[in-house]
């Protein structure tokens, strides 16, 4: 990056800044950002070091406004305008006036016939609504009446319903953990590893999703190994509580991840602490109990768990709908019903569980 004052070139990485982050900021470095100020020659100030140290930190804030994924989202949506231009000989972005107003509004009916789908579509307009203000010009959504009316008449063509989701009832959870320590213990008795240690991996899961409110995506790595939870995150105090750490997600404006404090005993008596220390121990058993290592794995046959590196996600296992039919009658005979149920049960279901119980939703 170059300061757009001095002229001196900085590194993005030396400066902790996220990648790719600076395309709709004015970069002005530290040095520049203290000596342009209006300063009062006042005794006992704290001085440059300290307002450089906060110059720096100014511009780590505004680098991490938004997520690196959603960063590169935005520049492949710019990318694919431009694309579209130079294809068709059509100027659509940015929108200035009436005749890129038409390109523009030829390039969202382009996307409708490719398929694209309306959640991509509003990636392709918050995108377009962020340079546009980093460029100075007004949002084209506010400015033009008609790309607004286009884009809403998009959204009821290429919409489909959310699929709803049933939140998983504490009665449900306890019976179905209890159907998977009786069989957990049984496989690893008869010398089922593999189912044994399946159920023992997706019970913790489900405990975790379920009482911590967390996503699939929060529990399970994803192929940068940046989101899911590794062996480091979680602490346990037996007996009193155990400590789980999130980290950041992409509502999380902060980027810092956050805490959270389970029971060793939930209050509905499902022993939290106890399950998590069955699966680090068969974690142990099988040479993989070390912090950097993701909490949930995939499994090789009888030979227990297997690790991955980054750039291989663990899988999510469809954890519900394999097991529900095998403790509640009612689901083999209506499929329509059990497909209401997924991961985001758990979340949804551990938040109506907590409400009912008196836990601040904040």
């Amino acid at each position: 990056m170059r300061c757009s004052e001095c002229s001196r070139e900085f590194c993005s990485q030396c400066l902790s800044m996220e990648p790719n982050c600076m395309w709709d900021i004015e970069f002005c470095c530290p040095a520049c950002v203290v000596d342009s100020l209006f300063v009062l020659p006042i005794d006992n100030s704290p001085g440059s070091p300290y307002l450089l140290h906060l110059a720096l930190q100014t511009i780590k804030s505004s680098s991490a406004r938004l997520a690196l994924s959603t960063w590169r989202n935005y520049l492949r949506c710019v990318q694919k305008a431009i694309t579209f231009t130079i294809k068709h000989g059509v100027v659509c972005f940015p929108v200035v006036n009436t005749q890129t107003l038409r390109g523009a509004m030829l390039f969202f009916q382009h996307l409708r016939q490719i398929g694209t789908s309306w959640s991509s579509m509003r990636t392709f307009r918050s995108a377009w609504k962020s340079c546009h203000e980093a460029l100075g010009f007004l949002d084209p959504w506010v400015a033009f009446p008609a790309l607004a009316r286009q884009t809403a008449g998009l959204q009821k063509q290429v919409s489909v319903p959310a699929r709803p989701r049933v939140g998983l009832t504490i009665v449900m959870l306890k019976a179905i953990l209890a159907y998977m320590d009786l069989h957990e213990r049984q496989s690893r008795a008869s010398g089922n590893n593999n189912t044994a240690d399946v159920l023992l991996r997706d019970a913790v899961a489900l405990i975790i999703g379920f009482f911590a409110m967390r996503r699939s995506d929060e529990l399970f790595m994803n192929k940068a190994h940046t989101h899911g939870i590794l062996q480091t995150h979680v602490v346990l105090v037996p007996g009193s509580h155990v400590t789980l750490f999130v980290p950041a997600q992409k509502n999380d404006k902060l980027s810092q991840g956050l805490f959270v404090t389970l029971a060793w005993i939930s209050g509905s008596g499902v022993l939290i602490g106890a399950w998590i220390q069955r699966l680090l121990s068969r974690l142990q058993e099988c040479d993989l109990r070390r912090p950097t290592v993701p909490l949930f794995l995939p499994t090789m046959g009888n030979l227990g768990y297997r690790l991955v590196s980054p750039g291989v996600p663990v899988s999510k296992p469809q954890v519900l709908r394999k097991i529900l039919p095998r403790i509640f009658t009612i689901f083999g005979t209506k499929p329509a019903l059990l497909a209401l149920f997924g991961w985001h049960s758990c979340r949804r279901g551990g938040a109506t569980h907590g409400y009912g119980n008196g836990v601040p939703m904040d």
